[in-house]
């Protein structure tokens, strides 16, 4: 199932465009085909990096180089399953092929026999790894072999009632990671019949409930399974979901089968047993893809802040699964600062490796009393924001997808990328969801990066709050930090995300930018050009855009992107940040009012209209804004007569906040002209901020 390919790491020095007019651009690929395997950059294997010329000729390679990564500190995601050769880095991925896939669960896999692999166990719950009996005795439960079994004699006492002296723990098996299970079977030795279970409890927990990973960690808001009492009426642990509870089994070989259920956890306990008993095996089966698989690469170091651009995948998603891509970036080698508790209540930065310790420890000493405390309690840890981003929101796939029928070289294709830059670290995690039967995969992965264009380009936007919906007047300011070596820019993107109805006026350092220079009002953006901005001797300069544009979704962000027309697609995000003295808004946000109505000014254009087929008002143009959304949804525009009858549906694509227009040619859904008279219009949105409708008519004329 698993694939394991050292690499040999390339030493040649980042090459990149330069002040000096260079062309270069770098692209680093892991998958199928590309120099990097998915394992490589995933396993302290690090990687390399291809730069091109303008033709498409590679003229360099760089490396990647991996950056020890604590994983332990890392409690996003708890568990990491191993992927070859004992390497620890991601959780259920399936790497045979050198793509990337959830992991299939094969019906006829006894999985208790790789827990270990999977980084899973046997316990029980008496506390510590092993509880309170024998390690060895309690591992035989698993181990594969029949012939060796967890055997425990039970001795009754008839002066003691009402008080059980047998072994009436959970067995505890952690798979790992949270699988599809739906079998569990158990049995004693072949010629030890005698000694079955006919009293027990059979129970399982998924990956989502309150336990701590292993007994010996302290977790808040987790903890590990309850001792069970020895009273005979003992309850057992509310946090296991029980499958089956009896005390008359006869079967000699329990075999428990049930719908198929995500599950991490497998308990086994006896109910008051009355003679010694014995299990040999404890088996576990499932079936399908396991639900939620996670790839997570390592830091990757490519030497310098560079200009991350654009992402683009090759892969499928198909109907009912989903792939979620995710960046972040730095500037640090690590996305974490460590600090603990003092006694002055104030926390201290702290190493990373102080850090797990205390964070780990089931008691520390207390540094406000004598007593002691569990080490969660006294450290913290938080993500870098002065040097790192928080993982972005997954990219939209679709938009991702290599474009087969292009040159690839072209990059006409992928995803903007969504995180800070320019930046020198670089991480990146796939999450996959697939359905039982059905999953989805990525086979490559490639990132577009070149030299950055500045070393900051800060900027800010006034006003930032508006009182309605209308086109409002907003000046964009843009100042660059320069440096030699930095490859300078002559263009400004700016997204609106609403069409502009005015660009007013360009400027740098206060001088009107002639029209001779690009001015591209597009339907969700603005593209402005100017003289190159290129060394020290032009930092600091200001760039301002003013223009006039609606703003319909709250907190509405104006992402603005400086770039150079020599190469278009290397890109740099514009920061928020003191832009200009003459604003304090240090923002590319703007508030709009809250609440209202999603759906707003509706217009038909003309009002009244002949489609007769002459070429003179054939059509009606129907506007309306959509407000607010923050995702994606369908809006529908219907056409009804004046009884209530639908004449024609005009679906939309799904689409956020902004203004959108559809046409009607006076035709109903079998496509003949509809007779003169008036005709009501609705636009129907349903949201997670609710339903609305909103209502005009339109008049048909012959």
């Amino acid at each position: 199932m698993f694939l394991w390919r050292p690499i040999c790491l390339l030493s040649s020095a980042l090459l990149l465009a330069g002040g000096d007019g260079g062309w270069a651009r770098s692209e680093f690929q892991v998958g199928v085909g590309a120099d990097n395997s998915f394992i490589d950059v995933a396993s302290e294997g690090g990687g390399a990096y291809l730069v091109f010329d303008q033709d498409g000729q590679i003229i360099d390679r760089g490396s990647a180089v991996p950056i020890s990564y604590d994983r332990v500190a890392d409690v996003e995601i708890r568990d990491w399953g191993t992927i070859g050769e004992g390497a620890r880095a991601n959780g259920m991925m399936d790497l045979s092929e050198s793509s990337l896939r959830p992991v299939w669960i094969d019906p006829s896999e006894n999985l208790v026999e790789t827990v270990e692999e999977r980084g899973g166990f046997v316990a029980s719950s008496g506390g510590g790894v092993g509880g309170r009996i024998e390690q060895g005795v309690l591992q035989n439960i698993g181990d594969g072999d029949s012939t060796t079994a967890m055997v425990r004699a039970v001795e009754l006492s008839p002066t003691e009632t009402g008080v059980n002296h047998g072994w009436i723990k959970n067995a505890i098996i952690n798979l790992g990671w949270e699988l599809p299970i739906n079998r569990i079977r158990f049995f004693p030795r072949p010629s030890f019949e005698d000694n079955f279970l006919p009293w027990f409890e059979l129970g399982v927990a998924s990956g989502s409930a309150p336990i701590i990973d292993r007994p010996s960690i302290a977790r808040r808001g987790q903890r590990w399974f309850y001792e069970i009492s020895r009273g005979l009426t003992a309850k057992n642990d509310p946090i296991i979901d029980i499958i089956e509870s009896t005390t008359e089994n006869l079967d000699v070989v329990v075999d428990r089968r049930f719908p198929t259920r995500p599950v991490k956890w497998v308990t086994l306990r006896p109910i008051n047993p009355e003679r010694t008993w014995e299990v040999a095996e404890l088996q576990v089966f499932g079936e399908g893809y396991v639900r939620q698989t996670v790839y997570r690469t390592d830091i990757l170091d490519f030497g310098r802040p560079v200009a991350w651009s654009k992402i683009r995948w090759e892969g499928a998603e198909p109907e009912g699964t989903r792939v979620e891509v995710r960046t972040r970036t730095g500037n640090t080698e690590q996305p974490f600062r460590y600090s603990r508790k003092q006694r002055t209540g104030q926390f201290a930065s702290v190493d990373r490796r102080e850090y797990n310790d205390v964070f780990n420890a089931v008691t520390v000493a207390d540094p406000f009393s004598s007593g002691s405390t569990r080490g969660f309690e006294l450290v913290k840890k938080e993500v870098d924001t002065e040097n790192w981003s928080f993982w972005s929101p997954a990219y939209d796939f679709a938009a991702g997808l290599r474009d087969a029928t292009a040159p690839p070289s072209a990059w006409t294709d992928g995803a903007t990328f969504l995180s800070k830059s320019p930046a020198r670290y670089l991480q990146f995690e796939v999450l996959f969801f697939p359905t039982g039967e059905t999953a989805p995969r990525i086979e490559r992965i490639e990132l577009l990066f070149g030299d950055s264009v500045a070393d900051a380009v800060i900027g800010e936007i006034s006003p930032t709050v508006t009182t309605d919906f209308q086109p409002h007047t907003f000046t964009y300011v843009v100042r660059p930090i320069l440096r030699e070596g930095n490859s300078g820019f002559d263009r400004l993107e700016i997204a609106t995300a609403t069409r502009v109805e005015r660009l007013l006026s360009v400027k740098v350092d206060d001088a009107e930018v002639g029209e001779e220079f690009l001015r591209d009002i597009q339907d969700d953006r603005i593209v402005v050009g100017f003289d190159k901005l290129v060394g020290s001797e032009d930092t600091e300069k200001r760039i301002e855009v003013v223009f006039e544009v609606p703003v319909l979704r709250f907190g509405q962000k104006f992402t603005g992107f400086a770039f150079s027309s020599d190469d278009p697609d290397i890109r740099q995000q514009v920061e928020e940040g003191n832009a200009t003295l003459r604003f304090s808004t240090n923002s590319l946000s703007v508030k709009t009012p809250r609440g209202g109505e999603l759906i707003g000014e509706l217009k038909a254009i003309p009002a009244a209209f002949s489609p007769n087929g002459d070429g003179v008002n054939d059509q009606v143009l129907i506007q309306y804004q959509i407000r607010a959304l923050g995702n994606s949804v369908p809006h529908v525009l219907t056409l009804y007569d004046l009884a209530g009858r639908v004449v024609r549906r005009l679906e939309t694509e799904p689409g956020a906040a902004g203004v959108y227009e559809r046409e009607w040619n006076g035709r109903d859904e079998a496509g003949k002209r509809v007779p003169p008279g008036t005709y009501v219009y609705t636009v129907k949105v349903e949201a997670d901020l609710g339903k609305q409708l909103n209502t005009g008519t339109v008049s048909v004329v012959y």
